[in-house]
């Protein structure tokens, strides 16, 4: 049969049969329709969990030197066991890691978990339920903070010990309401800390509200808190596709390795990555 009769004859069972060619056409036009919109839900997701979920925990573009991983829920005995047997992440970790990963943005120091909560106050108003964040400046590159009023904390105010604040959009807005809170005084455990900077709001994800924080330089923070376990290297990479080389260029610090094998445990370094919303444990 020519390929021309093959034509004519398809033409002719579609002029024949219209209500099942209709439907035949219309399956194949929602069959079509369903996955795109299946491919772009999934797409939309992967962007929302990259530019939002990830981004707002540790930065875009980031993974962090913990000493224990992001868990949702609670380790068990063993587990929290072994957990405690690996070293903690020193300033000399951080400054390891700072010598390996030269294309790094920003690197970062930042205390742990658990996050200490508290009460701040201003004159006669107390704004409940603040996360304390002890950090060293590179932090708010890192979490690219945008600043609302004031400047950021510096290198010079963590290396002075000086007792600056910066805090996040809802306590400026709930405390401070229509002043300006840069210059004011406020107490945590009551001890007084100026505010130098303001963050712009970064919204909620996940019903979660991100502004809710004040931000000390970390000896400041020690102070009032102690030193913590859990302390945090962070490492802003240029790109997401720069991120895999930092973390093994990290993992093979000089400093890292010795470490890891001082420790009787000779457990791995966790890492936790953004820059494809990823996580990992490596041993140096």
């Amino acid at each position: 049969m020519r390929f021309i009769d093959v034509i004519t004859t398809a033409l002719e069972q579609i002029r024949v049969n219209k209500l099942r060619s209709f439907f035949t056409l219309l399956g194949i036009i929602v069959s079509v329709a369903f996955l795109v919109a299946v491919v772009a839900i999934i797409s939309g997701m992967n962007a929302y969990v990259k530019e939002n979920l990830a981004s707002a925990l540790i930065g875009a573009n980031t993974f962090q030197v913990r000493r224990t991983p992001i868990r949702i829920g609670l380790f068990d005995d063993e587990e929290w066991k072994r957990l405690q047997r690996r070293p903690r992440i020193t300033e000399s970790d951080a400054n390891a890691v700072i010598a390996a990963v030269p294309e790094a943005v920003a690197i970062s120091m930042q205390s742990g978990w658990p996050t200490p909560i508290a009460d701040i106050v201003w004159r006669d108003k107390t704004q409940a339920d603040v996360a304390i964040l002890g950090v060293t400046a590179p932090y708010q590159v890192v979490q690219d903070y945008v600043f609302d009023n004031g400047r950021p904390i510096s290198d010079v105010d963590v290396r002075n010990h000086q007792s600056v604040a910066v805090i996040g959009a809802d306590v400026a807005e709930k405390l401070f309401e229509h002043v300006n809170p840069v210059g004011q005084d406020i107490r945590i455990v009551g001890q007084r800390f100026t505010v130098i900077g303001t963050i712009a709001k970064k919204g909620r994800v996940l019903g979660q509200s991100f502004d809710g924080f004040v931000l000390l330089p970390l000896p400041n923070f020690e102070m009032l808190y102690g030193r913590r376990k859990t302390n945090t290297v962070s490492v802003k990479m240029p790109t997401a596709l720069l991120v895999a080389s930092g973390m093994r260029c990290a993992s093979l610090t000089g400093y890292v390795r010795r470490r890891s094998r001082t420790t009787r445990s000779k457990l791995p370094t966790h890492w936790w990555s953004s820059g494809r919303t990823s996580r990992r444990s490596s041993s140096p």
